[in-house]
């Protein structure tokens, strides 16, 4: 990362086994797995895109929605310019659950941010238990953007959430200024993450 590229960092957010980690392995060209495993405290991948003849240095964090460590996930919160909510359209309790996912997003981080709400496992959806548009209006309530998306088959949706977002957050609050804070926040989240992950075990779980 050089001193002139431009950071973003992206959280999600969304109980155990809704697929955000097989979501973020999607747009990086890693084929997902119905055995992969469940994160603990925060899996972190960084990728580079461009919007508009310009270069962004996203650094997606996949955080673990188990109650056993939501004190750890909280930790990750702070520094998040992007926050996605991710529910699988096949179990309807992920879907109520965000409500208080959002709640502690706006409790804990401050400054700046925009989010999203991914219905991930969108190439199942003769299997789905959510109404497309009640979560639509959840999103259009809280003013994010709203995707269907599929780790299987569509990652590109998710991409382009992204993407939006991307620009949705330089268009409103252009933090270039603070780059050079936000290549700070990530090393340390990185820190954390490997030092956590040193610290815990997995434990295998179908979520993609």
């Amino acid at each position: 990362m050089s001193e002139n590229d431009i950071a973003i960092k992206v959280i999600l957010l969304g109980n155990s086994g809704v697929g955000k980690t097989s979501l973020i392995k999607s747009i990086v060209g890693v084929k997902p797995s119905h055995t992969e495993e469940s994160t603990c405290a925060a899996y972190y991948i960084q990728k580079s895109i461009k919007i508009e003849d310009k270069e962004y240095i996203v650094n997606l964090w996949d955080t673990a929605g188990q109650e056993t460590y939501l004190g750890i996930t909280k930790l990750f919160f702070k520094g998040s310019e992007i926050v996605i909510f991710v529910y699988d359209i096949t179990v309807e309790n992920s879907f109520i659950s965000l409500n208080e996912w959002i709640k502690s997003v706006k409790e804990i981080i401050d400054g700046n941010y925009v989010c999203g709400i991914v219905g991930n496992k969108n190439d199942l959806y003769l299997d789905s238990q959510v109404d497309v548009e009640e979560a639509k209006n959840l999103a259009e309530s809280e003013g994010y953007k709203f995707k269907l998306a599929s780790a299987v088959n569509d990652p590109k949706s998710f991409e382009d959430l992204i993407k939006e977002l991307v620009q949705d957050f330089m268009n409103k609050f252009n933090n270039l200024e603070n780059s050079q804070q936000r290549r700070k926040t990530i090393r340390l989240d990185k820190e954390k993450a490997k030092e956590t992950k040193e610290n815990n075990t997995t434990k295998g779980k179908g979520c993609c």
